[in-house]
């Protein structure tokens, strides 16, 4: 067969068909795609679409053993740079449907109250760190995900250098990255952005590692930590007139920034509070 021709009519590109396309987004995927996860993944998801009871205690079943319990050959495409014929599978309905039972009216109005429970938790907690980043950028005059931040919160992981090219000063900072030897990526910023490029993590994540979860931040501490900061910058940059001489300039820059972003800022969280 000769070779598809790139966005030939009824191809994607030339990778696969149109109707090869439909078919992944109405759910049917190729044999090798349909990991245990995935189908375990499709169960529930039928299941709470359906009002079904999910059973734990399919997860102990092999990957082999769903596949043939639960799921189906539904279709073939074409897919692939000499439109080979491919076949898809999708969820047996009936098998899920014969396998868990329904949910009952109390068991259905128990599951949708914790739902919701857990819906209000998380849109409160998006509304409570909304607030305080915006907070944060109003006090600070730079973005929580900045690196004026991570050098303020985690200075062991930072340092300025002068660029060697443009004699610029640079704000470089290191961020975990398990496929790194020392375990951490080396980056940097022209000290120019350091207070706005979103470059790093938010502070409001603990931790620089694997830890995620965001938490509260003492505004205070905050403070010493940016007060600090700003001293080892100083530090840094005595003794170079022309260093200083930009930091100046920065400076102006940022509090005429601040300036003009205070009112969209205290708009944010008038908004958050409706």
């Amino acid at each position: 067969m000769s070779r598809v021709a790139y966005g030939q009519k009824g191809y994607i590109g030339a990778s696969m068909s149109a109707n090869a396309r439909a078919a992944y987004e109405a759910g049917e995927m190729l044999r090798s795609k349909w990991t245990k996860a995935a189908i375990l993944g499709a169960l529930r998801g039928y299941c709470d679409e359906m009002d079904l009871l999910y059973d734990p205690a399919v997860e102990s079943e092999t990957r082999a053993a769903l596949f043939d319990r639960f799921i189906a050959y539904s279709s073939w495409h074409h897919t692939g740079a000499y439109a080979r014929e491919t076949e898809f599978f999708a969820l047996d309905e009936a098998a899920v449907v014969g396998a868990f039972r329904e949910l009952g009216p109390e068991e259905a109005a128990e599951r949708d109250r914790i739902r919701a429970q857990a819906a209000a938790r998380v849109r409160e907690a998006e509304r409570h760190r909304r607030e305080a980043e915006c907070l944060f950028e109003y006090r600070f005059s730079c973005s929580p995900y900045s690196a004026m931040a991570y050098e303020a919160f985690h200075p062991e992981l930072c340092e300025r250098r002068v660029s060697k090219r443009r004699k610029q000063e640079l704000v470089v900072y290191r961020l975990p990255d398990g496929s790194e030897p020392s375990g951490y990526a080396e980056m940097s910023v022209p000290a120019d952005y350091a207070d706005s490029s979103h470059v790093v993590p938010s502070v409001f994540i603990s931790g620089t590692g694997g830890d995620r979860a965001w938490r509260d931040i003492d505004f205070d501490e905050a403070e010493r930590k940016f007060a600090a900061a700003a001293r080892r910058a100083a530090a840094f940059r005595e003794g170079r007139p022309k260093l200083m001489q930009d930091e100046a300039r920065r400076a102006a820059i940022r509090e005429t920034r601040h300036r003009v972003c205070t009112a969209p800022i205290l708009k944010s969280i008038k908004e958050i509070h409706r």
